[in-house]
């Protein structure tokens, strides 16, 4: 059951990228540096994506987010910050 549940989740979010503007990470650095003021280390980005944090999909050996996936992750680290504020 567990794992049905995990494979719904994992083809949810390829179908949610995919409907998306779709952008490789190297994208996904430059927007959120324009966003932050300066660019995110590709190991941290990957962490994220790991995390949970920042949604991505796998296609071969390389990753791809959205820029609306960026944008949300980008929206929930400004409310987690100013929540503690």
């Amino acid at each position: 059951m567990a794992n049905q549940l995990g494979k719904l989740r994992a083809e949810q979010n390829v179908s949610q990228i995919l409907a998306e503007n779709v952008i490789s990470l190297s994208q996904a650095e430059a927007l959120i540096e324009r966003a932050i003021g300066h660019r995110p280390s590709r190991a941290t980005v990957c962490r994220w994506i790991n995390s949970g944090k920042l949604q991505a999909i796998k296609m071969g050996r390389q990753l791809f987010t959205s820029e609306q996936a960026v944008h949300r992750y980008l929206v929930a680290k400004t409310a987690t910050i100013t929540t503690y504020s």
